[in-house]
Order: structure tokens, then sequence, then C-alpha cells
């Protein structure tokens, strides 16, 4: 789609629209997204044109009564919700810093503490949600998406936008820049029921809303400010991705997880087949019709009629499904490799693992979190440039005097560890480091300020002094 960077320079918004619509409805992004939601939501696409049919005589295709079990996995979703949760489940934390002085000049920039104050305050348990959502949609379907803007309680707020539904225009090769976007997706009427195709048109400064072929109104900027309209100068659009390419995960493991599905879905139907003997008539008619209607006889009856010598037994049919149980042990051990993920399933989660051997098998994982996490620092640096035309909005300095100042986002990952190794690592260390070090480095605290707040509570003001002096009178009358 690399055409689109230039071909769109002269259009008309609604122009412009119509292109981005016919480049992006139906093309193999948007129907790739589409198919890794299906299969987060373990609607596996293959497993569910599985069937077990037969030709008759006449050549039409019967459905068969055999067993047809379509069972689909949960790789997908499994995959997904653990490098969300890995990375997000904790609060991620925040700190600010003026480029523009000096070292002495941060420790006195007062002004540092106002920004960060602003910023804790914008970042509630539902903003942390809403964040944690357009990161899965990012690790889903490659690219995450959240649209911006104040509302009627002059606060800023950003929600969540579906991935299929937002058809980029990029300003630059990279896609870190966005010209315009166009917004294609359904609301339901609530008086009728039926579904309702939109389309909307984001540029820098203004909107424009479509509703099928007709346009419902003229070009009305991102927002009103008094009787004047105001443009934010930037699309109100701010994305996150999984990596460069922008590919959903399914895209790297989707072969091994329809291989794992139809296994396990065959391997169900040889079990359940098999728990019926399978009928054997010699000296009988092997006509598909007459075979049908003698199993259904003695399916129904427990009788079976023969001529002469003829014979009828039952074979009973015990399946092997060991070369089917090593099969997806292998296929499930390809899928959390290619897909990035921590095998919770090794044994060597059972055995009490050392740290150094729980960090390995996080490996692959934090590699992936590596790249989230930067994109993740692209996507608040986005999000800066908003919430700095907010503050001026509300009479908080200037973007321009905000825009000096860098936000450090650090992500705090939930790592299964080796509690014990802490421990007794923090006993060895007390003395030679300080208590904020090791309060910092202990996974069962919570911080050091909260951690030094119990333990002066539960150790009264003066009382290591009075014990002190106790102890010089005793030493005193002693001698």
């Amino acid at each position: 789609m690399d055409n689109i960077l230039t071909a769109t320079k002269s259009m008309t918004p609604k122009a412009k629209t119509a292109f981005m619509l016919d480049k992006w409805r139906g093309s193999d992004t948007i129907e790739a997204m589409k198919t890794a939601n299906e299969y987060y939501r373990r609607r596996n696409v293959a497993i569910r044109g599985k069937e077990r049919d037969y030709k008759d005589a006449a050549g039409q295709t019967v459905k068969s009564e055999l067993s047809n079990q379509k069972i689909p996995s949960g790789f997908l979703r499994a995959s997904v919700d653990q490098k969300v949760n890995y990375a997000f489940g904790n609060p991620f934390t925040l700190a600010v810093e003026n480029m523009e002085l000096t070292a002495e000049q941060r420790e006195a920039d007062t002004n540092a503490e106002v920004y960060l104050s602003e910023w804790n305050d914008l970042i509630t348990p539902q903003f942390r949600n809403t964040v944690k959502r357009i990161v899965k949609n990012a690790v889903n379907n490659g690219i995450g998406w959240a649209y911006v803007w104040i509302g009627d309680d002059e606060r800023l707020h950003i929600v969540d936008v579906p991935s299929e539904t937002i058809y980029p225009k990029w300003d630059d090769r990279a896609h870190t820049s966005l010209d315009f976007i166009v917004r294609d997706y359904k609301v339901t009427d609530m008086s009728s029921g039926e579904d309702i195709e939109k389309v909307e048109y984001w540029d820098r400064e203004t909107m424009l809303t479509i509703e099928g072929d007709e346009q419902t109104g003229d070009l009305t900027f991102h927002m009103t400010a008094g009787d004047n309209g105001v443009g934010w100068g930037r699309v109100p659009f701010i994305f996150i991705k999984s990596g460069d390419d922008e590919l959903p995960l399914l895209n790297l493991i989707k072969e091994q997880i329809d291989a794992y599905d139809l296994h396990m879905s065959k391997s169900s139907d040889s079990l359940l087949d098999d728990i019926d003997p399978v009928l054997v008539l010699r000296s009988y008619s092997s006509e598909i019709g007459e075979l049908q209607a003698a199993r259904k006889l003695l399916k129904d009856f427990r009788i079976a009629a023969v001529d002469g010598d003829g014979d009828a037994k039952y074979l009973q049919v015990q399946a092997d499904i060991s070369a089917t149980q090593a099969k997806l042990e292998h296929l499930r051990k390809d899928i959390r490799e290619f897909g990035a993920s921590v095998d919770t399933q090794d044994v060597k989660f059972g055995s009490n693992p050392s740290g150094i051997a729980l960090r390995a098998m996080y490996q692959d994982l934090d590699i992936y979190i590596n790249g989230i996490e930067t994109e993740f620092e692209v996507f608040f640096d986005n999000l800066k440039f908003f919430f700095d035309k907010w503050l001026e909005y509300r009479g908080i300095g200037t973007a321009e005097q905000w825009g000096a100042y860098r936000v450090i986002v650090t992500l705090v990952r939930d790592m299964m560890i080796n509690e014990g190794e802490y421990i007794d690592k923090a006993a060895k260390l007390q003395g030679m480091v300080s208590q904020q070090t090791l309060d910092e480095y202990l996974p069962i605290v919570e911080s050091h300020e909260v951690e030094q707040a119990r333990r002066d509570a539960e150790q009264p003001p003066g009382a290591l002094e009075q014990f002190r002096r106790i102890l010089t009178e005793n030493e005193e009358t002693e001698e």
C-alpha cells in the first residue's frame, strides 16, 4: 500500500475517503485482523470447516453419521493474554525530567513536580485498563488504536478502537506519522435493531462523517472552544504496534494451531467411533443402503439376520493414540516457541527452578516485550502531545513549555520468581546496602515508602534511642 503515500495529496476529503475504502475494505491486512479476532475468541476458522461425509451410489454427498468433533484450541488467546498481563499486569511507572536543564537545576525544578502530578492524576486504574486493551489489540492484530478527546468533564480521555476499523494514511514509509485516517465501522440502530454503516474521515484539524454513499455534513473541527472550532494539530488517533511489520501474532503460528486442532479433533473422532465395535457381515450385500439398514436394525433391536452360511460379528478396534499424543506435544511446543510464549506446562516449573533457570524460560517472552516497551514509549510520546495541549487548554503552562520535558515510562514485568533466592540474598546484603535498596530489591515489598511507614508504625518514634540509653545505663551500673 505504499502508493497510498502520494496518491491522495490533491484529493478532497470525500475523495480521499472513497480511495481508502477501496484500498482497505476486504484487504489481506484487514482480513488477517478479523481472523485473529476469531481465533482469540476460540472460533478457530480452519477447524470449523471440518466435515466427514461420503458419496452415495448416485454420486450425491451424504453426511456421515460418524463422529465429527471440532475442538478449537485456545493457544492464541493464552499467548496474547500472557504477553499483555506480563508487561501490563502491574502498574507501569512514570518519571519526568526537563532535558534543557542541568542536573543541579533539575533538583530545584518545581515544575517537574507539577507536571508529574498531572500525569499521575490522568493515569487512573480505568486509564490503565484502557491501555491494556489497546496493547492487547496491538499484540493480537499487529497494531492497536486509541481515540483521544476532551470530555464534557474537561478531562482528557482515551478509548480503544477496534484495529480492523482504522485505515491509516501514513506520512512516511516507516509509519511513524499520520496524514489522516478513515474509520469504517457499524453502529446498531436502537429502534430497528439494524446495523448502520458509518465512515469517518479525520485529518490534523477536521473530521467528516459519511453514511452509506451520502455525506451527512460539512467538515467540522475536532473540538469547539466558545464559538470557534479548534483542531488538535494532529490526527487524534494514537497507535501502538506489536512490531515494525504490524503483523498479527496469529500469522506466526496459524498453521501449527490449525494442525493441532485437526489432530486433536481426529483423535477424539477415533476414540468416540471406537467405543462402538465394527460390525462385520459375511455373505451379505455390500450395497451401502443395505449396510446402513442392517446397522440401524442392529442398533435399534440388537438383532441381525443373515442367510445360509452368512455370519455377523463385532470387531473391536483399539485406537493407538501414542503417535497422536507425540505429535500434539510437538505442535504445542512449536506454538509456544514460535509465539514467543513461556511454556507453563514444562516440567521444570514444578521442580522449584532457580532464578537463572526461570530467566532462561522467560527469555523469548522478554525479547518480545522489549519490542513492545519501545513501541509503548512511542505511544506515550504521541499521547504527550495531546496531554500538553490539554494542560495549556486548562491554563496550566503552555504546550511549548511542557514540550521540554521527557516522560520516562517503565514497565514492571510480572515474571515468576524464586522468592527464596531473593530473601536469602537480601539477608546477606543486610548492613552492606541501604534499607531503601533492600526494599526495592525484595519482590514482597510493595514500595520502600509504604514499607518504611509500616516499620515506623510498629516502632514508636524514639524507641531505638530509648533502648540504646537503657543499654548504656546498664553498662555503667555494672562497672
